[in-house]
């Protein structure tokens, strides 16, 4: 058992609504999200489960059970969502964006590993890392949502976008992965070349400048 309600103030909260409009809802989950993982005992390729509830906690648990993150980002930035009364469904949402990473001009690759996690509610969503539960992004939707998202590559450019429902209309987010570590590589590579170039340059110059001896004016 995954020890999700271990503080007994989430166990109160999950039996019976408090009165008090300021404190938390009743404690209600998404469904859990499998990601990538890896077994330090086995050394086999497995798959770890994400959990989140409405109180703002997101974590992410090994397949031994044994927590590898919880998401640190303040409770106000963590979307959350009520249940129906009469249904009990909720508008939670939580899943993976897909992309894709150009590694040449005429081949790309799809990163699995490095895809990041969306968490959507009832009146904003936010973007997370799968690897450490870091915050991306969030937006607060114009408008309550009266359902789960959509998801889709609205624009065609192999990145999973966003269309959320309201009263009054849909909305889509177009969602963009920006790769800072192969931003990084590249600076370096330049930045090498450039010290490289200087130099054999300063080399080249003391090779043709001409012998002089001390006594030479």
């Amino acid at each position: 058992n995954i020890p999700l309600c271990k503080d007994p103030k989430n166990r109160k909260r999950g039996i019976s609504r408090v009165s008090n409009a300021d404190e938390h809802h009743i404690l209600s989950a998404t469904a859990p999200l499998l990601v990538e993982g890896h077994d330090a005992i086995t050394g086999k390729s497995v798959y770890d489960m994400i959990f989140a509830l409405n109180n703002g906690s997101i974590q992410r648990y090994d397949i031994h059970g044994k927590p590898q993150w919880t998401g640190k980002t303040p409770i106000s930035k963590i979307p959350s969502w009520d249940d129906d009364l009469v249904t009990g469904r909720n508008n939670a949402y939580m899943d993976r964006i897909h992309f894709l990473q150009p590694t040449t001009a005429s081949h790309t690759v799809s990163t699995s590993a490095m895809r990041p996690i969306l968490l959507s509610g009832d009146d904003k969503m936010a973007l997370f890392t799968a690897g450490r539960g870091s915050l991306l992004s969030m937006n607060h939707f114009p408008e309550l949502s009266t359902g789960r998202p959509t998801l889709a590559d609205i624009n065609g450019d192999g990145t999973t976008d966003i269309l959320i429902t309201t009263a009054n209309g849909v909305w889509g987010y177009c969602i963009t992965i920006e790769n800072y570590g192969s931003r990084f590589m590249k600076m370096l590579n330049v930045l090498l070349m450039v010290i490289i170039g200087a130099v054999y340059l300063v080399h080249f110059l003391e090779d043709g400048e001409p012998n002089r001896r001390s006594t030479d004016l």
